[in-house]
């Protein structure tokens, strides 16, 4: 499974980096920690945050048992979006949240289709 895919023009959405301080500068920024039910330790794990009315993605690294972004635009609606392979078959999490202050959001991997993932991703469009 490969899930870094970039696309071109920039103009029509684009990636950034969860190390990029400046992406969200124009809205109060929190830490947002995003806190799986499952073990990560069994799977081979990507993170991204999906915003409604802003077109972009972040990918959101692993930090110990857990997924942390530190600049995470408060106010703004998101769809957690996990994608993980354990024992070579593919699980995945949309989780809708608007972020808040210091916010925890959990999530459950369950195993799905690559066929109703990518329903489910259209779906944010």
């Amino acid at each position: 499974f490969s899930f870094y895919h970039f696309t071109l023009p920039l103009e029509s959405g684009t990636w950034a980096n969860s190390d990029d301080p400046t992406y969200f500068s124009a809205y109060p920024q929190t830490i947002l920690t995003l806190q799986p039910s499952n073990n990560l330790s069994s799977f081979e794990i990507d993170m991204y945050l999906i915003f409604k009315d802003v077109n972009s993605t972040v990918h959101v690294y692993q930090s110990a048992n857990n997924f942390s972004y530190s600049y995470a635009p408060v106010g703004l609606e998101c769809t957690a979006v996990a994608l993980g392979v354990k024992n070579g078959k593919f699980y995945a999490s949309f989780t809708p949240f608007t972020v808040a202050t210091n916010q925890t959001v959990n999530f459950s991997l369950n195993q799905m289709s690559v066929s109703d993932f990518k329903t489910q991703l259209e779906a944010l469009n």
